[in-house]
């Protein structure tokens, strides 16, 4: 009995790609699942309830004010004497941005008065006060 040696035949190049499609595919998935960009926010702070469904624009500036009234702007504090000059270095343009405040729900009014005054002293003019949805309460 004679047997013919078995002969190959010949792969192409694609053939090795699929496996490395199929990973990258995966690792795409995987980071975009699991890298969602959100904004820092201070888990302390609870929103007051609002009743508007309008939507709100992207903000360029996010300052965070707890129900002492402390301020603070991208998870790090910011003591009041010095809130003057880390908003003037933010604001290093020819047009004021747009400014999103979280603020804590029992935060006093006066509190906010005094972020709005140092504010507006800068000029801007475009405050978000960000609050939590109607359905959300």
């Amino acid at each position: 009995m004679h047997l013919q040696p078995h002969r190959r035949t010949p792969r192409s190049v694609d053939d090795n790609l699929i496996p490395l499609i199929n990973i990258v595919f995966l690792l795409l998935i995987f980071f975009m699942i699991a890298g969602q960009i959100s904004q820092i926010q201070h888990r302390d702070i609870q929103p007051p309830a609002s009743d508007s469904d309008k939507p709100v624009g992207r903000p360029e500036l996010v300052l965070q004010m707890d129900s002492q009234g402390n301020v603070s702007r991208d998870g790090s504090p910011v003591a009041p004497d010095l809130l003057d000059n880390t908003l003037a270095s933010a604001l290093d343009r020819d047009t004021p941005p747009t400014v999103a405040i979280y603020a804590d729900k029992t935060a006093s009014a006066a509190s906010l008065d005094t972020l709005f005054d140092v504010l507006r002293n800068h000029g801007i003019t475009t405050i978000t006060l960000y609050s939590i949805a109607g359905e959300d309460r």
